[in-house]
């Protein structure tokens, strides 16, 4: 079975070198003698999106991945553009690779974020664009900033005015314990790790290791095969979960039973459920169960103190409410000159969007009343990840023949989807 649902992305990366980036460099010549600075961001996809600027020139689109410690650009044209130096090959080792895959560094290149003070960092350049991040996102991806651009700082995320704080640890005051909770955290390598507990088909609660990951499109992922209690639900959907830098990375989705981080409890949560390659686990610095990722952050402000290793967590009133996902059975992604245009990537065996004749290629023309052409990729989605039961009607291109189709979205993990209002047949 092929799993469309949630559109994910998250990377797990080792740089096998000596390779330290800028890890000697501390962020505070980003606030320069100030307390704080702040700056925005686009939250889109369920993604932090950045606008940075390299040497001076080029305008790009970064996401933000609290889960990655380098500065990552996925293409070597634009490297190659930008006429910037390599100092280093090095071979850059993901969780769905067998082998690694060849990237390069290039020491001490200008780096743009808004009105901040430009700094130089080091980065890594992959020698191909192995993730094309634009067919899953509809936005034009061209990197990552991970946390060791940040380091030595404290991190204010705010999801709802869009802004992230840089705030000097030196003069930094815990913000009040009525409105923030604060947490313990280990920091590794510049990326924050919670203990957090979880109970999987009525199991018993136990506790895991979770890696704090603004990089991850998704809710919450458990590696299955770190504990024996982690073990797969009984009703689960096999698929694609999203791109690594290998490739498409397989697992599965189901939900389990509950979640609880500090004093935040989730029941019932949408989870994502891969297997980890025993070889790169025993590799990693830390031994981790799974992924926090920014569909469950983004219900919080959040501050990340890295020097003091703390967590402070503001929850929104509806923290916890019931968390939605894909119910038509079509992975779609973005393609064309603006990513205007939607291809069906693949459909799942059984789905309504399998019954309704929809088949993987086509190509999406109208939702509803809508052409494709005015919606984003993250309304179409939003609009298969509507109520149970509500009716879809879509008109596609195959080959030369138009078509319309409808379809009724189903809950994949309803206990009885019969009970509840429903065509009949579905």
């Amino acid at each position: 079975m092929t799993k469309p649902l949630k559109r994910i992305l998250f990377l797990f990366i080792m740089l096998q070198s000596t390779f330290v980036a800028s890890t000697q460099i501390r962020g505070l010549e980003l606030i320069e003698n100030n307390k704080e600075v702040e700056f925005s961001f686009r939250f889109e996809n369920h993604y932090i999106l950045l606008d940075v600027k390299l040497n001076n020139f080029l305008p790009l689109t970064f996401i933000y991945d609290t889960g990655a410690e380098h500065t990552i650009l996925f293409q070597k044209s634009i490297a190659d553009l930008l006429g910037l130096e390599y100092t280093q090959e090095v071979t850059i080792v993901g969780a769905d690779l067998s082998e690694g895959i060849t990237a390069f560094i290039s020491r001490n290149v200008k780096l743009d974020l808004e009105d901040l003070p430009q700094v130089k960092r080091d980065i890594v350049v992959l020698s191909e664009d192995y993730l094309r991040l634009e067919e899953l996102t509809g936005v034009s991806i061209d990197g990552i900033i991970g946390g060791s651009f940040f380091q030595g700082l404290v991190i204010d995320i705010n999801y709802d005015k869009k802004k992230i704080k840089l705030i000097n640890p030196d003069k930094f005051t815990p913000p009040n314990p009525k409105d923030f909770k604060e947490i313990d955290i280990n920091i590794v390598k510049n990326k924050p790790y919670v203990n957090a507990k979880t109970q999987v088909e009525q199991g018993e609660l136990v506790d895991v290791v979770l890696l704090l990951d603004t990089g991850a499109g998704l809710t919450y992922l458990l590696h299955s095969n770190t504990d024996s209690l982690l073990k797969l639900p009984s009703n689960v959907l096999k698929g694609n979960l999203g791109h690594g830098l290998g490739g498409i990375i397989e697992g599965y989705i189901g939900k389990a039973d509950k979640l609880e981080f500090g004093p935040y409890k989730f029941d019932n949560i949408i989870t994502n459920f891969q297997d980890v390659d025993s070889v790169w686990h025993n590799k990693s610095t830390v031994y981790r169960n799974g992924i926090i990722g920014n569909i469950i952050l983004s219900r919080f402000r959040m501050i990340i103190d890295y020097t003091n290793h703390k967590l402070y967590l503001k929850a929104k009133k509806s923290y916890n409410k019931k968390f939605e996902y894909d119910k038509s059975g079509i992975m779609l992604i973005a393609f064309g000159e603006d990513l205007k245009d939607y291809y069906v990537k693949d459909v799942l065996p059984d789905s309504p969007a399998a019954l309704a004749g929809i088949e993987k290629g086509d190509i999406i023309k109208k939702v509803g009343f809508w052409p494709a052409s005015l919606l984003s990729l993250n309304k179409i989605l939003n609009k298969f990840s509507g109520e149970h039961g509500s009716k879809i009607n879509i008109k596609l291109k195959r080959g030369n023949e138009c078509l319309k189709k409808s379809f009724h979205l189903r809950d994949f993990f309803l206990d009885n989807p019969k009970s509840k209002a429903y065509p009949k047949g579905l």
